[in-house]
């Protein structure tokens, strides 16, 4: 029996979830927790297909947690795909190829194009699960280094006035699958306020069951941010402590904020989805820009190396693995600076009488311009 997994979107994680910023299509890998051995299927779907007339996908997962089985989905493929579109010569390695053409028509040579509704179906891959409890694998779309001489690249062509071999890129969110275990997840708030004030981001999670071991940092841009402290909140589920013997690593000209948490029973912490674990606070020192709102982020840095996640593998040892976590970006937007106006002086004159009618001048200022 077979298990299909319609598609979660994840907005950011420790992978890479957005691999390319372009105006091209968005390509969104489902997601899924799944037991051992189990059989099922992730649907690729899309969105803003619009005039493309070859596409070139290369994609990746990883062998040692994810079996192939079978492409899926043919029969009710919105491109008319078939398997001769797919190379699966290296498949049991974890990376295959769709290579479609609309119409067979080779790119110098387009007349005619193709557009299809958001969330038309694509395809589907199948995989057994051979991953031992807690692993995890992404699936994603795979963009090789800029110096590889024989790789293959993402391919989106749509004509863009005379030339018809454009490539527009696109946008990807990628797949996670895990055996058994759901993936732990950050949050950071979004914030609102002017230069020179004060904000807090909230960090909350989700899914955080039997957590032994939890260890990030976080990265701001200190053009726009200063720190200024850590707020806990009084509920403090993890009882997280502050000082020079606490959880925190306080940022400096050489490091950036740290939490660190380790459960000295070793039996892993549960708490409730949604609960804020700290408050980071920081000032605003960008300067404001009239008629512009400002923007940046806060975000755990995806390829920290001390990012790590562990649960107790429910044995009687209590023994460590490590799980998948995805985090969620906090964004800041700087809202622009009260306008000075243009400056107009009325002429009060001197003083009148009662019931007096009298008429006030009013004259331009030194920045009245139009």
């Amino acid at each position: 029996m077979k298990l299909y997994i319609l598609p979660l979107i994840f907005i950011l994680s420790i992978f890479k979830l957005e691999a390319q910023s372009f105006g091209g299509p968005t390509f969104t890998f489902g997601s899924a927790v799944v037991p051992s051995d189990s059989v099922f299927c992730i649907d690729i779907t899309f969105k803003d297909f619009s005039d493309l007339h070859e596409i070139i996908l290369p994609i990746r997962w990883d062998a040692e947690v994810l079996e192939f089985q079978n492409i899926g989905g043919l029969e009710i493929s919105s491109l008319d795909l078939t398997l001769e579109d797919f190379d699966l010569s290296k498949s049991d390695s974890g990376y295959l190829v769709l290579s479609w053409k609309y119409l067979n028509q080779d790119c110098d040579k387009v007349t005619e194009t193709l557009t299809l509704g958001d969330g038309d179906p694509f395809f589907s891959l199948c995989f057994r699960m051979i991953g031992g409890f807690g692993s995890f694998s992404e699936i994603f779309i795979d963009f090789p280094p800029s110096n590889c001489t024989d790789c293959i690249y993402p391919i989106i062509y749509r004509p863009l006035q005379d030339v018809l071999c454009y490539d527009i890129g696109y946008n990807e969110v990628q797949g996670l699958v895990s055996n058994s275990v759901k993936a732990f997840e950050i949050n950071i708030s979004d914030v609102e306020a002017a230069s020179g004030d004060a904000v807090c981001f909230d960090f909350s999670v989700n899914n955080f069951d039997d957590i032994q071991v939890l260890e990030f940092e976080v990265a701001v841009d200190e053009t726009y941010l200063q720190f200024d402290q850590i707020q806990l909140t009084n509920e403090n589920p993890l009882n997280l402590q502050l000082g020079s013997t606490g959880n925190f690593g306080l940022p400096n000209e050489s490091q950036n904020l740290k939490l660190s948490y380790y459960d000295q029973n070793l039996n892993g912490v549960s708490i409730s989805d949604s609960s804020i674990l700290f408050k980071a606070c920081y000032t605003i020192i960008k300067d404001c820009i009239p008629s512009k709102v400002l923007q940046s982020s806060i975000s755990v840095l995806e390829d920290a190396i001390n990012f790590e996640v562990y649960i107790s593998d429910g044995s009687d040892q209590n023994n460590s693995i490590e799980i998948a976590a995805i985090t969620r970006p906090g964004t800041l937007i700087v809202r622009e600076c009260n306008p000075i106006g243009i400056k107009i002086n009325p002429d009060c004159g001197g003083p009148v009488s009662l019931g007096e009618e009298i008429c006030i001048p009013f004259t331009a200022g030194d920045n009245f311009e139009l």
